[in-house]
């Protein structure tokens, strides 16, 4: 073979080498791509393909997340540690909780029944504790200088968004309160499909702004497939945060659902919120009573008093309106629970004219209206005949009253006259 030859061979024996290496690197990272991350709590070991977090002393768990930590260097040469409670005032190891056995150097530590402050320490000493940083065993420390990891139960409550009553419900908003800050949650409903949910919560870029999940709270989603991972089970994977909410927009969808579940991703805790599919669109309020005078005086003050009910599955606000004429009026809000009943009252002045008067009490859903009857003390024609009566009296005691003094002086001068005239005729 000539020296030409043997250089062309080389070359593309160095050319094919390189091309099945440079296969076999974009093959993994493709695969490494491609790898999804935890994303819905179980209770099936068998089927998780990660863990929620990695195990470090002094730091904060939650209930129900799985743990993960390894002895990579041999640090405690053991192959196992004990969980026991720890008294943080006292600074002393508590009762054991459970063994905790090494596999290959590396455990899992599952919190659902824990609640409190732990240590691990050595199977032949309590009074020496293990320290743990990010998922390796780092070393060995006394009780005295322990930093205890903590596991908190989450809580979690769901409730649909109360509002001013006038708020359609396609607007409204499902409200999350958890002593959790950051976490991430399965929204699913058993009358709707993925598509529908992603139309729900996800259908615009404000919507998703909201309510994409944390990327740094793992489990979060699967690389380059965040929503399609969840399609097949009818699940979407939306974020969670204390006193916060899902923001949503279900005029996407043709009707309600019956009910929303929503389930911390690493946690499980799971609650269900109903949905007012069947409260009437005119609003949540009922007038279950009213009360007013039916007969009242002209000008009167007039106190009307009516019941109120919320028929809606959630807390409304809004107003009670009265109206009494056509001048009187009157607004008075009010907030209600689910179910709850008040007594809204307003005073309100009667018209000055007698007759019909037309009431009206009007909510967010119901109104009540009727009339009543202002009444005077007489009918106009009494009134004039009583005038007419009172001036002529007036009249003729006023003529009485200037002609009385003289005609009473006219009588005397007129008796004293015919007195002398008699006497001067006898003599």
């Amino acid at each position: 073979m000539s020296e030409h030859t043997r250089v062309v061979v080389c070359v593309v024996l160095l050319a094919v080498l390189g091309a099945v290496a440079s296969v076999g690197t974009v093959g993994a990272s493709t695969a490494s791509a491609d790898q999804p991350v935890f994303l819905s709590h179980t209770d099936d070991d068998a089927e998780r393909n990660g863990v929620d977090r990695h195990l470090s002393s002094g730091d904060l768990y939650w209930q129900g997340q799985t743990l993960w930590f390894e002895d990579p260097h041999n640090e405690i040469d053991a192959e196992g540690l004990l969980l026991r409670e720890y008294d943080t005032e006292t600074e002393e190891v508590g009762p054991l909780v459970r063994e905790i056995t090494f596999e290959d150097n590396e455990t899992t530590l599952e919190t659902t029944d824990l609640e409190g402050t732990y240590v691990l320490v050595l199977g032949n000493s309590r009074g020496t504790t293990v320290d743990i940083n990010d998922g390796a065993v780092a070393g060995t420390t006394s009780v005295e200088n322990a930093a205890p990891f903590e596991v908190l139960e989450q809580t979690l409550a769901v409730e649909w968004e109360g509002g001013a009553s006038s708020t359609s419900q396609s607007d409204r908003e499902i409200e999350l309160q958890s002593n959790r800050v950051r976490y991430n949650v399965n929204v699913s409903s058993p009358t709707l499909s993925y598509t529908e949910l992603e139309g729900v919560f996800m259908s615009d870029r404000m919507l998703r702004d909201h309510n994409r999940p944390f990327a740094d709270r793992t489990p979060f989603g699967e690389r380059r497939r965040m929503y399609d991972t969840h399609a097949d089970a009818d699940v979407i994977v939306l974020r969670g945060f204390n006193d916060g909410s899902l923001e949503t927009d279900f005029s996407t969808i043709e009707t309600f659902p019956d009910a929303i579940t929503v389930e911390v991703t690493d946690t499980g805790r799971t609650e269900t919120v109903a949905l007012p599919s069947e409260s009437p669109e005119g609003g949540p309020f009922r007038i279950s009573s009213l009360d007013i005078s039916e007969r009242v005086e002209p000008g009167e003050s007039v106190t009307i008093t009516a019941t109120v009910t919320n028929e809606w599955p959630t807390t409304e606000r809004g107003d009670v309106v009265f109206e009494l004429g056509e001048e009187s009026r009157a607004s008075v809000g009010t907030r209600l629970d689910s179910g709850a009943e008040t007594t809204v009252s307003t005073t309100l002045q009667a018209p000055t004219d007698p007759g019909e008067a037309a009431y009206a009490v009007t909510t967010d859903g119901d109104s009540v209206e009727g009339t009543i009857t202002v009444e005077g003390t007489e009918s106009e024609s009494e009134t004039g005949d009583g005038e007419e009566t009172t001036e002529s009296g007036g009249i003729v005691d006023t003529l009485i009253g200037l002609l009385y003094p003289q005609a009473l002086i006219g009588l005397v001068m007129t008796a004293l006259s015919v007195g002398t005239f008699v006497v001067w005729r006898r003599r």
